[in-house]
């Protein structure tokens, strides 16, 4: 029976998982199986050995490519790859299951913590790769719910992306965790209070309009939501203060625009319109 994840998320660690090459095993781990899967021969039966006994010095020696240490640069090389190889696997195998793993699929990150265990060798591949099984779930919503798409993330997160190996640490962790634990950060409490300032500063504002300028406003505001007015403003029909068509569909409406009004108004005002003029939609601003 797997234990419900609990918030806030306090991980040992964030680490960037790319699942496969071209994420080939995007849709198999998050998808189908719950699983992590792990290249670098992590299912190798040597290695796997190697990696019970903790024997990272040997692994790193096995990685190292000792045909071309003749060549510098490719030596250099070599080593680089020895190291990187070596510390995946040890993230990866030595993970209690503290470690939060997050991942891009489908346009939105997901993230997950590992059941404690082993890795399995997965059997049919001829690449010697391994998986471990996923606590729960898969996730790709915050603490309220919300989906954690990559256009609603911090850009410093959004660039773990583009790192070309298999796994990373995520260096904007913390913002990264405030996201998923649904807390915000300083500088959005600090923009929501001074948008609240700013609404309350603009009502009265709005209450010392003019009529005429009232109408104008209510064109803007259709006019920025993709409406636009197929007649002019105001004049003599008693009905009609705002004749609207949506380019997109064809779709026709209009509006009264009303400084003070009620819900009996509104319930008169739709019955006259429909019988006038036999509009479908009635625009109240």
């Amino acid at each position: 029976m797997h234990m419900p994840i609990e918030f806030p998320l306090r991980p040992s660690s964030v680490r960037f998982i790319k699942l496969g090459n071209g994420g080939e095993w995007e849709k198999l781990c998050i998808r189908d199986d719950q699983s992590l899967r792990f290249g670098f021969q992590s299912g190798h039966k040597g290695q796997l050995e190697d990696m019970r006994r903790g024997d990272w010095n040997k692994i790193w020696n096995d990685w190292l490519d000792a045909d071309h240490v003749g060549d510098a640069a490719v030596l250099r090389r070599t080593k680089s790859k020895a190291t990187t190889a070596t510390n995946a696997l040890r993230a990866y195998y030595e993970d209690d299951g503290s470690t939060l793993w997050v991942t891009f699929y489908a346009g939105d990150l997901y993230w997950c913590f590992l059941e404690p265990g082993e890795p399995m060798p997965v059997s049919d591949d001829e690449r010697q790769t391994s998986t471990r099984r996923v606590k729960g779930h898969w996730s790709n919503l915050d603490y309220r719910g919300v989906r954690l798409s990559r256009s609603s993330l911090p850009g410093d997160v959004n660039m773990v992306a583009m790192f070309q190996g298999t796994t990373c640490l995520v260096r904007a962790a913390d913002k990264l965790l405030r996201r998923i634990n649904g807390e915000r950060t300083p500088e959005v409490e600090a923009l929501e209070r001074a948008r609240d300032m700013l609404e309350e500063s603009v009502k009265p504002l709005i209450g010392n309009l003019t009529w005429q300028d009232f109408e104008v406003l209510a064109d803007l505001l259709m006019s920025g939501s993709g409406w636009r007015r197929v007649d002019r403003i105001g004049g003599t029909e008693k009905t009609i203060d705002l004749d609207l068509e949506l380019p997109l569909t064809g779709e026709r409406a209009f509006a009264q625009v009303k400084a003070n009004s009620s819900q009996a108004q509104l319930n008169e005002y739709i019955r006259e319109a429909g019988e006038r003029i036999g509009f479908k939609n009635v625009l109240r601003a």
